[in-house]
């Protein structure tokens, strides 16, 4: 990776501006790698624009310099543009084409899917969260970590692991969590304004979601579906609170949770989380979405009382495929 690293390094050593960019829907691994990142170009005297599709969502708003992200490409690029965290440059949104067509451009990334572009590319899938490469871009650099970057790197870090949950989690992964923590970032804030910020409304959503939960016979895989006045009358941006699928996954004998939501136009976005039976990003990609092998998601066409019929039957499949390894506890 670190001569990857120093190639990136040359690229961005060329350029006084850059774009970057992040995928879609995005988490908080997407955001504080791109925020992160943006404060250490700045820092070297560059001027950055940070683009998320989606804007932020509001329990990431905590993030230093959140307040600068743009929904919209301005009308001249930058000649270098650094995408995040995505796994195809097709998911930074309708824009892509244009920020695909930019002199340089970087793919910093750790999905395993394959759908690299660019012309400086580091891309590691052994990495627990991007920010884990975004950080040691930022030493590769020669800049020190101040306390703003370490806020998003280690949210960054915090949502690709569960909270260091996952299998994704390794003792590298401790070792760069402890260094951000020595660097100014709070564990414990930084999961109260994630996971401790929901709304009354919110949270009724979820329980709402659970009192309706299915499961196969063999409870191996468990899924509930919310439709859109429910989650219209309960959120004000129109989004599921992000952590509701992982309390599907918390159910015991489930091998894998999935969540169906309604959208406004009457799509349908589906996540899936896997303790590391099958490999939800395929199931994912089968429908032009992306994602981890126990983390993936996807939009369908409505009506939501479709969406069941036409993902569970191939999670079960990919269950019985796995055969004996399918009761692995593993991210």
């Amino acid at each position: 990776m670190t001569r990857k690293l120093d190639r990136v390094v040359e690229t961005l050593e060329r350029h006084s501006r850059c774009l970057i960019a992040c995928h879609i829907s995005p988490d908080g691994d997407a955001l504080g790698s791109m925020l992160a990142l943006a404060l250490a170009l700045e820092r070297r005297g560059k001027r950055t624009i940070r683009l998320s599709a989606d804007g932020v969502p509001r329990q990431y708003a905590f993030l230093p310099t959140a307040s600068r992200v743009t929904t919209r490409l301005p009308s001249r690029l930058p000649a270098l543009a650094i995408v995040v965290d995505c796994d195809g440059i097709e998911r930074t949104g309708p824009e892509w084409r244009r920020i695909a067509s930019v002199s340089d451009l970087v793919d910093l990334d750790h999905h395993a899917t394959g759908n690299t572009f660019g012309n400086a590319i580091v891309v590691e899938p052994k990495a627990a969260a991007t920010a884990e490469i975004v950080y040691r871009l930022v030493r590769r650099m020669g800049e020190p970590i101040d306390a703003d970057m370490a806020i998003c790197l280690l949210t960054g870090i915090i949502i690709d692991t569960g909270r260091f949950s996952f299998a994704n989690t390794t003792s590298t992964t401790h070792r760069i969590a402890a260094d951000l923590t020595a660097a100014g970032a709070d564990p414990a804030a930084i999961c109260r304004e994630i996971y401790e910020n929901r709304t009354l409304e919110e949270t009724r959503l979820i329980g709402c979601a659970l009192a309706s939960i299915r499961a196969t016979p063999d409870g191996r895989v468990v899924w509930t579906s919310i439709d859109w006045p429910t989650v219209a009358a309960a959120t004000a941006n129109g989004k599921a609170p992000e952590d509701m699928i992982n309390q599907l996954r918390a159910v015991r004998d489930a091998e894998v949770a999935v969540l169906f939501t309604e959208t406004s136009d009457g799509s349908v976005r589906v996540s899936m989380r896997s303790k590391g039976a099958i490999d939800t990003s395929e199931i994912a990609a089968a429908f032009e979405g992306g994602g981890h092998p126990g983390a993936a998601g996807c939009n369908l066409e409505g009506p939501l009382s479709r969406g069941p019929s036409r993902i569970i039957p191939r999670v079960r499949n990919a269950l019985r495929e796995a055969g004996s390894d399918s009761r692995r506890r593993t991210r």
